[in-house]
């Protein structure tokens, strides 16, 4: 369980097991920039998830990790607002051959994260006016 908490202004406490992050808005959509907007958040969730594949690929055949970067952008659009396109730019270590390349392509198109956006989770929001858990565990 990921549990969110409003602190002031734009910015919320997010607790991930005994991790703390801050979310905020930037500075031009009147938050103090603390800390990652939202659908920034939702763009490194992908963005690691897909490193992860990628480097569990290169591992798993002894090939090079260090150097891995995945640099994720998105536009927007407003009917509805959402993210309406995600591009993601997987950046690998120099000495990883050609040939291992639509391979790993592949195995970071199998990610989580990816595969939840392909095929996406029914999502319901509730009110709670009960108790408000203070605790983070991880189910």
């Amino acid at each position: 369980m990921v549990t969110i908490n409003y602190l002031s202004g734009k910015a919320f406490e997010v607790k991930v097991r005994d991790h703390v992050l801050i979310c905020d808005q930037p500075l031009k959509s009147d938050g103090q920039d603390r800390g990652p907007a939202p659908a920034e958040f939702f763009g490194a969730s992908l963005g690691a998830c897909i490193g992860y594949y990628a480097m569990s690929y290169l591992e798993a055949r002894s090939l090079p990790t260090e150097g891995l970067q995945v640099h994720t952008s998105w536009e927007g659009t407003d009917k509805p607002k959402r993210i309406a396109s995600i591009k993601t730019r997987i950046v690998l270590p120099d000495g990883v051959p050609e040939v291992n390349h639509d391979r790993i392509l592949r195995a970071c198109q199998r990610c989580l994260i990816h595969n939840t956006l392909h095929e996406p989770p029914e999502v319901s929001v509730e009110i709670d006016t009960g108790d408000v858990e203070t605790t983070t565990t991880h189910e």
